[in-house]
């Protein structure tokens, strides 16, 4: 039942409310009051759903009353009730979001009509309310693994953008700033079944929560997921941290995690620790050297704790681009999508790259590398056939002697270009052997039921497939192809006197004399007869 405030200060109407049916619109009286005072403290002790109030009253009004009150309860239904017909009172209603407006003296049909649209419009607030308080309880729950899924998809390369990146960053509330990503892994007793089971996920909270508890204090976030049997954290510092504080911060954690774990439940852990960065498009190579440190671990039998600095150049730059990225490119490759290969070389080359010899170094044998691996991947597109179709080898040159990181950037686009622009011409003359080699088997076997299905079974492509590459390679679709075939083949045929109408149109794959001889003339303006007879003038 819906709650209903009655406000009046005239009590002959306050008791007049009280004879209304309020029951067969699933209400109930919660309470009256005679001024707009008294109503807000007794909507705040009685939560009505709908409050009937007059406009006019000593004291608080009632608009003032239902202004104050859609503040603290936007979902409160409001109708006013008055005597005076004046336009501002209406305008006011309007501007504060009343629900309904009715003129004294009201009838009860009228207020049966108001308060069954009030009724109607508090029910769907309350509902759409719920909902979102159910939907809000749902992501809470859910934001663990949500902001988890952020370090996955960094990790696994499959934002394309800092700004992408960025924006669902902000969305779920996480930080960014300085980034390091730290991997571990454990190992279990011999156990079998549900007690292996049930040890790792107890293995994997106790480590998660001493992780939390340690790497939390100095991280503005902390986000993880898990590639069993080892867990990886991304730990994000304050921007004006140093690098050197951020190592600080990971070696101190780092130590305590390490040695909690090994006092209080006896575990043994490998940590292996990326370098520094502050670049957030950069996490996945911090997971890469993370892993490869991490990887390394296996020959030292003491459970040691590896820094990736310690285990390559100061100053290396690796070439390390995660698979889901260079799936993307593959794909772009093979459909000639030169805007998603434009964003694969931003990706590779992006902007804020600094000018330096070193740094341009690495960026060209990044090109390089990815070149060399799209033609691999791209089995139809071998080198010496991208130099066949005239692929600019001079573009190479202009590569490796770029002095700037746009220099480069364009030279990689050109060089992806002309990769894209090979592998087209030779996917088209696939198609168009392909195309070929469908519309010969039609024109050969004219005289048999042929039909789409038929076809895509014999040379293993969809219908739909087939379709347009017949249209591309004549001009024409598969039924007018079939039509034009036979209907040509007819004409050959006809000018055998010995042979009758009947005979021809059987043999060119018309089993209905009467449509071969409709199709006949619809195609050249005479009957198979009347062309025979022309054909004897």
């Amino acid at each position: 039942m819906l709650k209903i405030l009655i406000v009046d200060d005239e009590y002959q109407i306050r008791e007049g409310m009280r004879s209304f049916p309020w029951e067969q619109y699933g209400c109930e009286i919660a309470g009256f009051s005679e001024d707009g005072e008294e109503a807000l403290l007794k909507s705040r002790l009685l939560q009505p759903d709908i409050v009937i109030t007059d406009i006019k009253m000593q004291g608080m009004d009632g608009l003032t009353f239902a202004e104050e009150l859609k503040k603290e309860s936007p979902l409160t239904g409001i109708i006013l009730l008055t005597g005076f017909d004046e336009a501002a009172y209406a305008r006011r209603a309007v501007h504060i979001h009343v629900d309904d407006y009715l003129l004294k003296p009201a009838s009860a049909g009228d207020l049966a009509a108001s308060l069954e649209k009030v009724c109607s419009l508090v029910r769907v607030r309350q509902n759409r309310e719920q909902h979102y308080e159910k939907l809000n309880r749902q992501i809470e729950a859910a934001l663990p693994l949500l902001r988890s899924n952020l370090f996955s998809r960094l990790a696994n390369g499959t934002f394309h953008s800092a700004r992408e990146a960025e924006r669902s960053f902000s969305l779920f509330d996480v930080k960014t700033g300085k980034y390091a990503v730290i991997g571990l892994k454990y190992s279990l007793k011999e156990t079998s079944g549900s007690d292996r089971i049930r040890e790792e996920w107890m293995h994997m909270m106790s480590i998660g929560s001493a992780c939390e508890k340690e790497y939390a204090q100095y991280t503005l976030a902390l986000l993880s997921f898990s590639n069993n049997p080892s867990l990886y954290y991304l730990l994000i510092f304050p921007a004006e941290w140093t690098a050197e504080d951020c190592g600080k911060a990971i070696q101190m954690s780092t130590h305590k995690v390490k040695k909690q774990l090994k006092a209080d439940l006896d575990f043994d852990l490998s940590f292996g620790i990326s370098r520094i960065s502050s670049d957030l498009m950069g996490v996945a190579e911090l997971y890469y050297q993370a892993n490869y440190a991490l990887s390394q671990c296996s020959f030292f039998s003491d459970n040691p704790t590896l820094y990736y600095n310690d285990l390559s150049e100061e100053g290396e730059n690796e070439i390390h681009i995660p698979a889901a990225r260079r799936e993307e490119l593959i794909t772009a490759i093979n459909s000639g999508d030169y805007t998603a290969v434009s964003q694969y070389v931003e990706y590779l080359i992006p902007p804020s790259l600094p000018d330096s010899v070193p740094d341009i170094t690495a960026s060209i044998q990044r090109v390089m590398s990815e070149v060399f691996y799209v033609l691999q991947q791209t089995e139809e597109v071998a080198p010496s056939e991208v130099l066949k179709e005239g692929f600019r080898m001079d573009l190479f040159q202009e590569l490796l002697h770029s002095h700037s990181q746009k220099e480069l950037r364009d030279c990689a686009a050109a060089i992806m270009g002309s990769v894209l622009q090979a592998k087209q011409k030779k996917t088209i003359r696939h198609f168009d052997v392909t195309a070929n080699q469908i519309v010969a088997y039609i024109r050969e076997h004219y005289q048999e039921d042929l039909s789409l299905d038929l076809l895509a079974d014999r040379f293993h492509f969809s219908t739909s497939y087939i379709s347009r590459l017949i249209r591309r390679c004549e001009g024409i679709n598969f039924t007018e192809i079939v039509t034009e075939t036979r209907l040509q083949k007819a004409k050959q045929l006809l000018e055998d006197p010995s042979l009758r109408t009947l005979d021809v149109g059987s043999m060119v794959g018309y089993h209905d004399t009467s449509y071969f001889i409709q199709s006949f003339r619809k195609r050249f303006g005479v009957t198979p007869n009347e062309y025979r007879g022309l054909m004897a003038l």
